[in-house]
Parts: structure tokens; C-alpha cells; sequence
């Protein structure tokens, strides 16, 4: 784990990602930057609660390719892991294209997002004491 989290604070800064919406966000809105959330240093590596729940997820959830890829979005799931419809909606957010013109993720993260919220999905909405 150690060589895991040494290799992500090693990683270049990222391009600031779009800010998670709580509602369906304007495909005309022409002044999307206003919208984004400037790129914070933790943004870069992951926090210790993603490391935990990482840890916590089945194998076959948990996803390392994220992690290492995109660690701002990682370190947002253990935020709203305990709202159950708010966990849905951010992972239905990352895999539409509600903007037309996004690049999409790589296919191994795409999978791994996928796996994700299928797993989410059959979770009830009240919020377990374990990732189950």
C-alpha cells in the first residue's frame, strides 16, 4: 500500500474536474469554468478515508484504476458513501455526458465507475456501518 500511495503523490497535477451537480447540470451554459472547482492539493493523492473504504470494498468493486487515475474523485466517494442517493446520483453524474462535449474516461476507470454503481445500486438507501 505503501508503494501505491508513494506512486499517487508522485502523479502531475490533474485538470481541475466538473464540480458533482444536485441537479441535471446546462449543456448551454456558457460559463462552464464558473462552475468547476479550482484543484486542491488533496485532490492529488488519496485521503485516508478513500484508503479505508478502498480497503473495505469487495475486490472486484474496488476500484484501483480510479484511484490511480483520478484520485479527486476517489477521495469524494467515502464523503458520500454514507447517502446512499447522493452516492448514486455523483456516479450517474461521472458516467453521462449531460454536457455533450466531455472526453469520457478511460475505459479500465469507465468499467471500474460501471462496477461501481451496479454495486451501489443494490445497496439499500439507509446507510450501512460496513460496505457490504
Amino acid at each position: 500500500m505503501t508503494a501505491l500511495l508513494q506512486r499517487v503523490r508522485r502523479m502531475p497535477p490533474k485538470i481541475s474536474l466538473a464540480k458533482p451537480w444536485q441537479e441535471p447540470c446546462d449543456e448551454g451554459d456558457p460559463q462552464w469554468q464558473m462552475h468547476r472547482r479550482a484543484v486542491q492539493p488533496q485532490d492529488r493523492f488519496l485521503m485516508g478515508d478513500t484508503v479505508r473504504l478502498l480497503f473495505a470494498m469487495p475486490r472486484g468493486i474496488r476500484p484501483l484504476h480510479l484511484q490511480e487515475e483520478f484520485p479527486r474523485i476517489a477521495n469524494e466517494l467515502p464523503k458520500r458513501w454514507v447517502d446512499i442517493p447522493s452516492l448514486r446520483a455523483y456516479l450517474s453524474g461521472l458516467l453521462e455526458d449531460c454536457r455533450g462535449n466531455r472526453r469520457g474516461f478511460p475505459p479500465l476507470v469507465r468499467e471500474e465507475l460501471e462496477a461501481l454503481t451496479r454495486f451501489v445500486g443494490q445497496r439499500p438507501d439507509s446507510p450501512p456501518d460496513t460496505v457490504r
